[in-house]
């Protein structure tokens, strides 16, 4: 007899409480997404890559969107970061949803390729596309003032030549950030504190933040405190 422990991911678990279900989304360039996230046992809405938006009821900018990305060049694992946001943001608008996780992936694209001016310029979309979702989410009454955004990176870069790689080969790409903000939250700017923060705790951290506490069949880190000081 084999015992195989599943590892429930945080939103899938956020899904599983009752004043939380169908109320997570995700939405990712990169068409890895549905596995990463355990697509076919999760139960909450998953779309990444390529893959259309599906439904009787699309509004207008639903079906531009899924033409736009089906016309897009095919032979790379992502499409363009824009395609993801303005899906993600438009699901927003009409399902009002109570944890939505944007994965972009053009600037590793663009590492990787060895491309600094382009690395540099979807950046700047990465920065732009965050700024006007943030103005959009304060525009709306349900969101205003109570919504936290939290935004991380999942894996750093090597130095020098190595900028365009990153693994367990190459020096200091385990090194990530994260940036939060939102109500309750005090505004620190960037902060440079003696201590050492790691991913493993930014889902304690997400849940904490919905009055949950997030339970895993695996080791998982605590939340991060003192963001409210």
């Amino acid at each position: 007899m084999i015992l195989l422990k599943i590892n429930t991911n945080v939103f899938e678990f956020i899904n599983k409480q009752p004043e939380f279900e169908g109320k997570v989304a995700s939405f990712a360039s990169w068409d890895r997404a549905s596995a990463y996230l355990n697509a076919k046992r999760s139960g909450f809405m998953i779309n990444g890559g390529h893959t259309d938006i599906a439904g009787p009821n699309l509004s207008p900018l639903q079906e531009t969107l899924n033409n736009l990305q089906q016309l897009s060049h095919r032979g790379e694992s992502s499409r363009p970061d824009y395609i993801t946001y303005l899906h993600a943001k438009e699901y927003l608008r009409i399902n009002q949803p109570r944890v939505l996780s944007i994965g972009f992936a053009w600037t590793d694209d663009m590492a990787h390729d060895g491309s600094y001016p382009l690395y540099l310029e979807k950046i700047f979309t990465f920065d732009t596309m965050i700024a006007d979702l943030w103005s959009y989410i304060q525009s709306l009454p349900q969101y205003r003032d109570n919504t936290a955004l939290l935004i991380t990176v999942d894996h750093g870069r090597g130095y020098n030549e190595q900028w365009v790689s990153h693994g367990a080969t190459i020096p200091h790409s385990n090194e990530i950030w994260f940036a939060i903000m939102g109500p309750g939250i005090h505004p620190q700017g960037e902060m440079k504190v003696n201590a050492n923060l790691f991913q493993n705790q930014f889902a304690q951290t997400m849940a904490y933040l919905l009055g949950l506490q997030y339970q895993s069949s695996k080791p998982i880190g605590d939340r991060i405190e003192n963001l409210d000081e």
